[in-house]
């Protein structure tokens, strides 16, 4: 193998492995997302019900 196609392979390992962290980012991103949307609903939920139980024990 020439020095010249070591490098055009080399070169491609690199660009797969920049597509791929590219694309492990993007799954950590909406994971990430999908946590945070599941968090906030559940304090909603929480405040919700703390608010509830303050009418309740007011009365």
């Amino acid at each position: 193998m020439s020095q010249s196609e070591a490098l055009i392979l080399d070169v491609e390992r690199l660009s797969n492995s920049a597509e791929l962290n590219r694309f492990e980012e993007s799954i950590v991103d909406r994971k990430n997302d999908a946590l945070r949307q599941a968090l906030s609903k559940r304090l909603a939920s929480n405040q919700d019900a703390e608010i509830n139980t303050q009418i309740v024990t007011s009365h």
